[in-house]
């Protein structure tokens, strides 16, 4: 089990799910333009910059997501973060 120094429940998970969710939406939305563009008889074209941009709004969020708890926890003493755990 995790130790989340710093955080409320309801904002543990966080990181990990935008991290992934986001990975999820850029192949999401990858597929979804292969299938748009097959039904219109289309060729497939997703620039590099789409998909770079996706994954690097990812990992933005999901750093500032554990970047914000990390600080709140680094403005505790110590013994009151521990006494948190």
């Amino acid at each position: 089990m995790e130790t989340w120094i710093g955080t409320a429940t309801r904002e543990r998970p966080t990181p990990y799910v935008m991290a992934d969710g986001g990975t999820i939406g850029v192949f999401a939305g990858a597929v979804a333009t292969g299938v748009y563009a097959a039904v219109k008889g289309w060729t497939v074209v997703i620039p590099t910059l789409a998909w770079a941009g996706g994954f690097g709004a990812a990992i933005a969020i999901g750093a500032i997501a554990g970047l914000l708890p990390a600080l709140r926890a680094a403005r505790l003493s110590p013994t009151e973060a521990l006494r948190t755990v």
